[in-house]
């Protein structure tokens, strides 16, 4: 069951790679949003939120999708900055906020703000190295982890770290196929995880991981882990069909967790997960993972759950009979309305 302390109290400020101005402008570039920069003065760098126009829609938003920082001693100079910036815009402009903290009763009354669970996110402790993460893990976890590592290593598997365009367009092949057949799915787009993997300040940066074949030289799966200095993130990660009897997924999750530990990171996030992903949360659970909730504050508004895993039926019924190329090509245009 989630919770309201533990590893999401503790780390009440996160996710520092987003804080930087070139990062922002490129998403903002990518969604065709409009960056507007907060003031608030914090040592982890800027932070931003971001406006939406479209025909009928005038918001603004923390970020897209879930892009963003925790800086919860901040939350309330967020939401006054975001709904300061949404008074100041055409009329009929709302805004949109979601946190990791929930907001205070009185703030909430103060401005009439409506409330939904957004998600789910799983957070790792990396306290104690190694040795630390493997006994917070489930026991028929590492029981599975190690047999996954053996299994892996017997079929000729190795993990190899990424950075190039050329591994980048492989690893998003099979991303597309698994998003499509697995998933049912629209991925992102492919610019996004280019302008991702080019994002390097030092520390800050982003990596992927990929089991390859050491015969066939083939990319059995991939994932994107996003790296900073106190926490790294598993944003992304596929397999090929034909490798899933392996799980390579979880062979490469636990080579990320130990280079997160060799690195000095102290928290390890799995990632959003939907509420009603049952199996999910329960193997993110497994790796010794801390549930906390995820809400969405509206002004002017009446937020609700949008779950990418269960709504829109229809449309994801005909995404599995589209090809490949063409998800690939619409995928830059409706993301923009998925915001």
């Amino acid at each position: 069951m989630p919770t309201s302390g533990g590893i999401n109290a503790r780390f009440d400020q996160r996710g520092f790679f987003y804080c930087d101005d070139a990062l922002a402008t490129t998403l903002a570039r990518i969604y065709g949003l409009t960056v507007q920069p907060l003031l608030l003065n914090d040592p982890a760098g800027p932070a931003h939120a971001y406006w939406i126009k479209r025909p009928g829609t005038s918001r603004v938003v923390l970020a897209p999708f879930n892009f963003q920082p925790v800086l919860a001693p901040k939350n309330e100079e967020i939401v006054r900055q975001i709904i300061g910036l949404a008074e100041r815009g055409q009329a009929g402009t709302t805004a949109r906020i979601k946190l990791h903290h929930p907001l205070a009763d009185t703030l909430i009354g103060e401005f009439g703000l409506s409330c939904v669970l957004d998600g789910i996110e799983t957070l790792v402790s990396l306290e104690g190295g190694t040795e630390g993460v493997v006994r917070r893990m489930r026991p028929r976890h590492r029981t599975k982890l190690r047999a996954v590592r053996e299994a892996c290593s017997a079929a000729g598997l190795t993990v190899q770290p990424f950075s190039d365009e050329r591994s980048l367009e492989i690893f998003y092949r099979i991303l597309v196929e698994a998003y499509r057949d697995k998933h049912a799915m629209l991925p992102q787009p492919f610019s996004l995880f280019r302008a991702l993997l080019r994002h390097n300040t030092g520390v800050r940066r982003s990596i992927g991981y990929a089991a390859i074949n050491q015969i066939s030289g083939e990319m059995a799966g991939g994932i994107i882990v996003l790296q900073d200095e106190q926490q790294w993130c598993y944003a992304w990660g596929a397999n090929r069909a034909s490798s899933a009897n392996l799980e390579v997924g979880t062979y490469l999750i636990g080579h990320a967790l130990d280079e997160a530990i060799a690195a000095g990171a102290r928290i390890f996030s799995l990632g959003m997960s939907a509420a009603s992903q049952d199996d999910l949360r329960r193997y993110k659970r497994g790796w010794g993972g801390e549930e906390h909730e995820v809400l969405s504050y509206g002004w002017r508004e009446h937020v609700r759950t949008i779950d990418l895993h269960r709504d829109f039926a229809l449309a994801r019924k005909m995404l599995r009979l589209t090809p490949k190329s063409l998800i690939k090509a619409i995928s830059p245009l409706v993301v923009r309305w998925l915001v």
